[in-house]
């Protein structure tokens, strides 16, 4: 009996071990659970809209009213100082109409996965992070790739992206697929197939000094979307982006871009685009802003010479740079944009726009902001060899925007686009086109 005894007591130790073992451990986890941070939040935004003569032909009626919705739910998780995440949903559709399918990148569904990403921060010890996941890409001033957040949905990428921070340096290199919904083909098919935008890239910024801000960026697109016309184009793009104060309350912002690569078999890429803003803020009670800027991306004369110079745009965000009506995008266009800003009351502001617009080459096409050739009504404005006349147009942009709700915001937006020669040439119709809206957005 006696002799059990080192057993047994072996045994309760054992067992009152195990009881204080969690005990133990519930110290280190609760500190881990002093670190986690969980954040839910949210967006509903409303915008009804109106637009009327979008082909510039009075006599053919072609007016659009609807409203449409964009609801997001998300959650924000951190882990530890090291390790965070998101989840963010997005439901966009029209009212009044069931089903609706809508494009996230280019993917067409009317609720998906717009964000879910995880952030691991400082590898090796290092001011290094890494995303990995779907996530939404911003550079620069957004000319060559944005969030596209103003559209009835917004761009998101299945991407990484490495990014390395030390003072006033910042790098960025990814690497990203643009959401679409081109699953990569069965064995034995070819590999065109496979139809996707595959996009990478190093970005770098520096910030402070006598010039504001540097950028300096290398971007690489490899599009397979189009196999039955050009064929896969491997496209770089090469820019610079730099920012500088002026005495005055002046400022002065050059950006320059340079795409070179193959487009199928056929054509070399050698494209340019240039940007040259020239800036006056004023912080006082009126919040006073003025802006002068030339933007420029190259067109193609002579699509048979075995050149393609037409620059690509890429991935901008749009509606901020060429006109809010989104009739004219970053390809063939030269634009003389004059800006205007105020506070208007305490709780309002006014911009206005006003940009001339002309095609760069007009032997080339009228692209709009999807990067495709504008097509008003029946006429398609294409490619044409014959054609001479390059004035494309004016459009005046009216913004205001209403600040007396907290954590909500409102704008109210006019647009109207004057038709150019270009679009009457010939005795085609060439009738100004409007656009209004009024958008409430509301943060959860």
């Amino acid at each position: 009996m006696f002799g059990s005894r080192p057993v047994l007591f072996s045994t309760l130790m054992l067992i009152v071990h195990a009881m204080t073992l969690p005990l133990a451990f519930a110290d280190d986890d609760e500190e881990k659970r002093d670190e986690r941070d969980l954040t839910v939040f949210g967006q509903v935004r409303v915008r009804p809209e109106f637009r009327d003569n979008a082909d510039f032909d009075h006599d053919r009626p072609d007016r659009q009213r609807f409203i449409g919705q964009r609801t997001r739910l998300g959650l924000d998780v951190r882990v530890s100082p090291r390790v965070e995440g998101r989840v963010l949903a997005q439901d966009t559709r029209f009212w009044g109409v069931d089903g609706t399918t809508v494009e996230t990148g280019q993917e067409v569904e009317s609720l998906d996965l717009l964000e879910g990403y995880a952030d691991l921060r400082w590898i090796w010890d290092l001011p290094l992070d890494v995303r990995l996941g779907r996530q939404q890409l911003s550079y620069g001033r957004e000319r060559l790739v944005g969030t596209e957040d103003f559209g009835a949905s917004a761009r998101t990428f299945d991407a990484y992206r490495f990014r390395f921070v030390m003072g006033a340096l910042l790098l960025d290199v990814f690497s990203a697929k643009l959401v679409d919904t081109n699953p990569p083909g069965p064995p034995g098919l070819p590999v065109m197939s496979d139809q996707d935008r595959n996009f990478s890239g190093a970005y770098f910024t520096r910030e402070g000094g006598h010039i504001e801000r540097l950028d300096l960026y290398w971007l690489r697109d490899i599009d397979k979307t189009h196999p039955t016309t050009t064929g896969e184009i491997k496209r770089h793009t090469l820019g610079v982006l730099g920012r500088g104060a002026l005495p005055e309350a002046l400022a002065i912002e050059v950006e320059y871009g340079y795409q070179t690569g193959e487009a199928g078999d056929a054509l070399d890429i050698a494209a340019q685009m240039l940007v040259a803003e020239l800036s006056y803020t004023r912080k006082e009670a009126r919040d006073l802003q003025a802006a002068l800027a030339f933007e420029w991306a190259s067109g193609d004369p002579d699509p048979a010479d075995g050149e393609l110079e037409t620059w690509s745009q890429l991935f901008p965000s749009t509606h901020r740079h060429l006109g809010t009506m989104d009739y004219v995008g970053r390809q063939n266009i030269r634009d003389i944009r004059g800006q205007l800003g105020a506070r208007v009351t305490s709780r309002i502001t006014g911009l206005l726009d006003y940009h001339l617009f002309r095609l760069d080459q007009p032997e080339d096409a009228w692209f709009n902001t999807a990067g495709e050739v504008t097509q008003a009504g029946v006429r398609v404005f294409g490619p044409d060899p014959s054609r001479t006349e390059a004035d494309l147009g004016q459009e005046l942009d009216l913004l205001f925007r209403y600040e007396g709700f907290p954590g909500a915001g409102i704008e109210l937006g006019y647009s109207r686009f004057f038709a150019g020669d270009l679009i009457g040439e010939g005795d085609a119709p060439d009738d100004g086109s409007d656009w209004v809206y009024v958008q409430v957005k509301v943060d959860l």
